[in-house]
């Protein structure tokens, strides 16, 4: 299950350039229901957010 902000058109278009070790880390831990854990933010954080977000190289 994808956390509720997630949408799945995002997911798709950033999927191949995201590093897929933690893009794997980051579906395991959706399919487990661990969307609360502090090591999903860890991970969101720095590949995600601040890619997309703040808009960091």
């Amino acid at each position: 299950m994808r956390h509720p902000a997630t949408s799945s058109a995002g997911v798709a278009f950033d999927a191949p350039a995201t590093d897929q070790k933690l893009l794997g880390e980051v579906n395991s831990l959706e399919a487990a229901g661990k969307t609360t854990a502090p090591r999903y933010m860890e991970v969101l954080i720095p590949m995600h957010y601040e890619q997309h977000i703040l808009r960091r190289p």
